[in-house]
C-alpha cells in the first residue's frame, strides 16, 4: 500500500514536471504598457494606432502606425546608460522581459539557481541602426562608421539585450520566421521546459519596424492600408472595409515554467500550454492553407476535438484576402461548431506588430480566460459577407470557457497555433 502511494506521488510529480504553464506577462504595445493598460484598452476597443512620429512620413502613402507611446526604458528598467547603442526593438524586448519577470514574482536582478533561458522571435533587423550606419558611410567614409551597427543591427541582439537586463539568463535563442516567430519562440520554450532542459524560460517576440525603409517596402507589398480615415478606425478585422491593415511595433514576453516549479514557489499560473503546431502554406496562391493543417495538428497534439475549444483569438490582420481565408479555414476545421465559437482579433486595437503578434494574442487570451471576459473585435461594424462567424462585435462578452486556440499567419506563408487551458 505504501509503495502504491509512493508510486502515485512520483507519477504525479512527473506529470507536473512535464506540464508547462505561463506565470508572467510582459507587455509593451501601442495600446498600453503593462498588462492592465493593455487589457483595459482591449475591453474598451480603444485603438493605439495614430499618426507616425518615429520618422517623417509625409512622403509615404500610409502615414499611420501602431507606435508604443511614451516609451522610456528608464521608467521600466532602472539601469542608467542601458539604452546606449541599442536599437528600439532591443529596448522594447528588454522592457517586456523585465515586466514579465516582475509579474511572475521573480527577481530579475539576482540568480536563484534555476536554469533560465530566453527564446525570442524577431521579424525585422534593427533597420534604423543600419540606415544610420549607411548614412555615416556615405557622408564620412568607411573610417567613421559606428562600430556597434554590425552587432546591434543583427536580429539576435534583442535576445542578448534581455540577458543584459536579466543577468540570471543562461542562454539566449533567437527565432526569425516573420510574424510567427514569437509563437515559434514560445513553442521552443515549451519544449525546453517539457523536456527538463530549463526550469524557467522567458519567451515571446519583439519588433520595431516603424522606420522609413521598412514602411516603404510594406506599402509597396500591399501590406498597408490605403484608406484615408481616422487612424483609430483604420484597422478593422473582418469588416467589409478591410483592405491591408496597419503595421505596428511592440513586445510580448511570457514566463514559462513547469507546473511543478510554479507550485514549488507558490505561483499561481495564468494557464497551461497544451500544444503548439506549425505548417507552411502550400503555395502563394493558397494563403492560410497551412493554417488548416496547423489547427488540426494543434488539436491532435493536445488530445482535443473541435468541441473542446471555447474561444479563438484569431490572426485577423484587417487584410481582405487573409481575413477571409482565415474565416474559411476556421469553418473547415470546426464545421458547424465554427458558428458557435466566439472569435476575436485584437489587431483593430494594436495593428500588426509582426513577431510580437502571437505572444500579445496569447497574453490577451490568458487575460480573457482569467477574467471570464472576451474582448470585442474593434471597428467591426459591417462584416465582410465571407466573414460570417461570431467575431464578437461591439462589446466585451462574458464567457465560461477554459480552453482557447490562438492562431497566427506570417509573411512567407508560415502558420502557427497555440492551445492554452485555464488551470
Amino acid at each position: 500500500m505504501f509503495g502504491g502511494i509512493a508510486l502515485g506521488h512520483h507519477y504525479m510529480a512527473a506529470l507536473d514536471r512535464s506540464r508547462v504553464v505561463i506565470t508572467g506577462l510582459g507587455i509593451v504595445a501601442p495600446n498600453g504598457i503593462g498588462k492592465d493598460a493593455f487589457w483595459g484598452s482591449l475591453l474598451r476597443a480603444e485603438s493605439g494606432i495614430d499618426h507616425i512620429t518615429l520618422f517623417d512620413a509625409s512622403k509615404h502613402p500610409c502615414k499611420i502606425a501602431g507606435e508604443v507611446k511614451d516609451f522610456d526604458i528608464n521608467k521600466i528598467l532602472d539601469r542608467p546608460g542601458f539604452s546606449k547603442r541599442r536599437s528600439r526593438q532591443d529596448l522594447l524586448a528588454a522592457a517586456a522581459a523585465h515586466l514579465a519577470y516582475l509579474d511572475a514574482d521573480l527577481d530579475p536582478t539576482s540568480r536563484n539557481g534555476s536554469m533560465l533561458d530566453v527564446c525570442l522571435g524577431i521579424s525585422c533587423p534593427a533597420v534604423e541602426l543600419i540606415e544610420h550606419g549607411f548614412e555615416r558611410l556615405q557622408s564620412h567614409g568607411p573610417w567613421r562608421v559606428p562600430v556597434h551597427v554590425a552587432t546591434s543591427g543583427q536580429p539576435h541582439h534583442a535576445a542578448t539585450t534581455i540577458t543584459d537586463a536579466i543577468p540570471s539568463v543562461r542562454k539566449a535563442h533567437t527565432h526569425s520566421s516573420a510574424c510567427i516567430a514569437g509563437s515559434e519562440a514560445i513553442a521552443s520554450g515549451f519544449e525546453l521546459i517539457r523536456t527538463g532542459r530549463a526550469d524557467i524560460v522567458i519567451a515571446g517576440g519583439a519588433d520595431a519596424p516603424i522606420n522609413s525603409l521598412t514602411y516603404a517596402c510594406m506599402a509597396q507589398s500591399g501590406l498597408l492600408t490605403g484608406r484615408q480615415v481616422d487612424p483609430r478606425l483604420a484597422s478593422c478585422p473582418f469588416d467589409i472595409a478591410h483592405d491591408a491593415g496597419i503595421i505596428s511595433e511592440g513586445a510580448g514576453l511570457l514566463v514559462l515554467e513547469s507546473l511543478e516549479h510554479a507550485n514549488y514557489r507558490g505561483k499561481k499560473p495564468y494557464a497551461e500550454i497544451l500544444s503548439t503546431a506549425f505548417c507552411q502554406d502550400f503555395s502563394e496562391e493558397t494563403p492560410c492553407s497551412g493554417l488548416e493543417v496547423a489547427m488540426h495538428s494543434a488539436l491532435q497534439n493536445a488530445g482535443l476535438i473541435p468541441d473542446d475549444i471555447g474561444y479563438i483569438n484569431a490572426h485577423g490582420p484587417s487584410h481582405r484576402i487573409l481575413d477571409c481565408a482565415e474565416a474559411s479555414v476556421i469553418k473547415k476545421v470546426f464545421g458547424p461548431r465554427a458558428y458557435q465559437i466566439p472569435i476575436t482579433s485584437i489587431k483593430g486595437v494594436l495593428g500588426n506588430p509582426l513577431a510580437a503578434a502571437g505572444p500579445l494574442q496569447i497574453a490577451a487570451t490568458l487575460l480573457a480566460l482569467q477574467s471570464g471576459i472576451i474582448p470585442p473585435t474593434a471597428n467591426l461594424n459591417n462584416p465582410d459577407p465571407a466573414c460570417d462567424l461570431d467575431f464578437v462585435p461591439g462589446q466585451p462578452r462574458r464567457t465560461h470557457c477554459s480552453t482557447a486556440l490562438v492562431d497566427v499567419h506570417g509573411l512567407g506563408g508560415g502558420n502557427a497555433c497555440v492551445i492554452v487551458k485555464k488551470i
